[in-house]
């Protein structure tokens, strides 16, 4: 009966270590949708402004070139195009911000999602581009995240490793992925991505169980998270 209760434990454990991963996973893609949104309001109202202004340098340049002599008219459409590249420059300019915020955000929500339950503080190393520091309320080291891609079934996998300071897995965040499949279902993808946590050394058939239809994907996820580890073993790192 004493190991029943402990098999029943460690079961219930799992199944909400699953749950937490299940819904951060949903609450990141919300966030991440609604941060592409954004943009897309910002550059239809930027166009929205750039067309009100041609419309009305275009009725001002009427208003000055009367005469449809050869001169004016080249002007005109010389004055038009520059104005017309000159708001393309500035709505790709804005478009591209906007989605270099927007993504930062996202990798900011993934780095606090892979150290669940406190609140951290993330430096980046300064000889490792891809580890940053976490920190405790306390200021102590609690632990790493690593910036990690691999190459999937149908593409590369970006993804965020969560590490303690004995190199076990805090969590596992995939923040952007063109795998199909099992790997593809959030609710699949998540359960996969719970199981990894807690362990040091993980091994798809071994330790870790694959995603059904999706054994290639899981085993690439199951790679960074490896090299992540070896990454920061590599840098001397506890």
């Amino acid at each position: 009966m004493p190991a029943r209760r402990k098999s029943l434990s460690a079961e219930a454990e799992e199944n909400v270590i699953s749950e937490k991963t299940q819904n951060a996973t949903v609450s990141f893609g919300k966030k991440l949708s609604a941060g592409l949104r954004g943009v897309l309001r910002k550059t239809g109202r930027f166009l929205l402004f750039v067309i009100r202004m041609l419309c009305r340098f275009g009725r001002f340049l009427r208003r000055v070139f009367k005469k449809d002599s050869a001169p004016n008219l080249m002007l005109m459409l010389f004055a038009v195009t520059a104005l017309i590249a000159a708001g393309l420059d500035t709505v790709v300019h804005i478009t591209e911000n906007a989605i270099a915020e927007s993504r930062e955000a996202a990798f900011q929500n993934a780095l606090n999602e892979v150290f669940p339950g406190n609140t951290y503080t993330f430096a980046k190393m300064l000889d490792m581009d891809e580890v940053y520091k976490a920190f405790d309320g306390n200021g102590e080291l609690a632990g790493f995240a690593v910036y990690i891609t691999v190459n999937g079934y149908m593409g590369p996998i970006e993804m965020i490793v969560g590490l303690d300071r004995s190199m076990f897995v805090t969590g596992v965040k995939v923040i952007s992925s063109v795998e199909t499949g099992g790997f593809a279902d959030e609710s699949k993808q998540a359960a996969f991505l719970a199981r990894l946590v807690g362990k040091r050394d993980p091994s798809v058939g071994g330790n870790v169980d694959a995603i059904s239809g999706a054994t290639a994907s899981s085993k690439a996820v199951v790679q960074g998270v490896r090299n992540a580890i070896a990454l920061v073993r590599g840098g001397n790192q506890p």
